[in-house]
């Protein structure tokens, strides 16, 4: 691939320096492939965002009316929250079994709320056209592919890319639609900005995190669909036991648990939480737990950990970027994950490369990747999910044989694959595409 040939990639995402890192790594895997790559991204974190630091990078910041009202609420909720939670909060209610639809309930409240987003962003596809035409004419008549990353932009994207007779791409990292059921009805209703933010391309990258994407794909008109897990970023871990990049001497003599959640309420960490009480307290003491959990509700969370009687066992971690998160899954004893929509994401992946047992939810996402019983434990979730969970985890620390079979059986676990590996079939498929359209 020639320097010069550009591709456009049109997203509401951010450079993230914490968290999700696949936005990155798939402009760094075009980089090297050739590829002069800009960004339109109207994406703001407000943890830090990383700098194109390659001059075949560049970023372009687009005006969006839906992120600066994003970005309202979330100061809002950053302002409260170090308020007292309530005694009665949310998570002295629900119990384990219940299953809570990403960004709320399916009510009139969320469907409101979703159809406003929606509408925001449409507002801010007109708004994107004119930017591009205005501003960036020149840039677009250059342009090799375009690519919608994500849902924001898809439109725009996709009809520049006929505008200008070039490929269209469109990439997506799962889709939370999964929480509708196959219920295209549903999907429309409550979450319009996903559904319609599908749409029939010359390549459609779905990745496989468990979340049922391919079959929305095609439900969407999507026809030459790649669909695959992300790959394990093997070089940005290179040698990273070494580093020391997390404090563990406190926890020397623990049995460590970890969990790596983010900062999303559907990631449900009160399920571990909740499970401790029924753990005998002389094993208890012998474990330590370790989450990522940073929604704004980990207030609400922490305090239901005292009203239960196990804070004391629990570390709620800050500012763990993803080599930390790594470091940690290799040095715990045990990852576990209780997502609500499915556990198939870069921890579980990075645990199946590196080895370490996994306990999670027997809801399907991990079908094909882990087998219960041997290289995993996978609980059904159901009235006896807390007790079950606590049993496992008694079993895990009071039975070394049982432990070490689990241990031996994950290291033998080839299903994760390498960033490299993966990367190498998708840049196929593009240039597959990129061949067969501008031939």
């Amino acid at each position: 691939m020639k320097a010069q040939e550009k591709v456009l990639i049109l997203t509401p995402l951010p450079f993230r320096k914490h968290g999700n890192q696949s936005l990155i790594r798939f402009v760094d895997m075009l980089i090297s492939e050739g590829f002069e790559v800009v960004i339109a991204s109207s994406g703001k974190d407000l943890a830090g965002e990383n700098q194109p630091n390659n001059p075949n990078i560049s970023l372009v910041k687009i005006p969006s009316t839906h992120e600066n009202i994003l970005n309202l609420k979330v100061k809002h909720k950053m302002a409260n929250k170090n308020a007292e939670p309530s005694r009665n909060n949310f998570y002295n209610q629900v119990k384990s079994e219940t299953v809570i639809p990403p960004f709320g309930y399916l009510n009139i409240r969320t469907l409101i709320s979703k159809w406003v987003l929606f509408s925001l962003y449409l507002i801010d596809n007109i708004l994107l056209l004119g930017f591009l035409f205005s501003r960036e004419r020149r840039l677009m008549g250059k342009v090799k592919m375009f690519v919608g990353y994500e849902c924001g932009y898809t439109l725009t994207a996709r009809l520049v890319s006929n505008l200008f007779h070039k490929p269209y791409i469109n990439k997506y990292q799962g889709t939370v639609l999964k929480a509708t059921g196959r219920e295209m009805s549903r999907a429309i209703k409550y979450f319009p900005n996903n559904y319609f933010g599908i749409n029939a391309s010359d390549l459609c990258i779905m990745v496989n995190d468990g979340t049922d994407g391919k079959y929305y794909a095609e439900r969407r008109g999507c026809k030459n669909i790649y669909f695959e897990p992300h790959g394990v970023a093997t070089r940005d871990y290179q040698n990273i036991l070494e580093r020391e990049l997390f404090d563990l001497a406190p926890y020397k003599d623990k049995f460590i648990i970890f969990n790596n959640a983010s900062g999303s309420r559907w990631k449900r960490v009160d399920r571990i939480v909740r499970a401790m009480q029924f753990i005998q307290p002389c094993i208890l003491d012998r474990l330590i737990f370790l989450t990522t959990y940073k929604a704004s509700d980990r207030p609400e969370l922490m305090q239901f950990a005292k009203d239960i009687k196990v804070d004391k066992y629990i570390v709620f971690l800050d500012n763990i970027d993803h080599r930390i998160s790594n470091y940690l899954i290799q040095k715990s004893q045990l990852l576990v994950m209780t997502n609500d929509m499915s556990n198939l994401g870069n921890p579980v992946l990075e645990a199946i490369y590196y080895g370490t047992p996994i306990i999670s939810i027997n809801d399907g996402s991990l079908d094909g990747f882990l087998i219960n019983g041997r290289n995993s434990i996978l609980l059904n979730l159901d009235e006896g999910f807390d007790k079950t969970l606590a049993h496992t985890v008694e079993k895990c620390i009071e039975n070394p044989e049982f432990y070490f079979n689990l241990k031996v059986s994950a290291e033998q676990n080839h299903t994760a694959h390498t960033l490299e590996e993966q990367q190498s079939k998708e840049i196929k498929a593009i240039r597959k595409v990129l061949t067969l359209k501008c031939d």
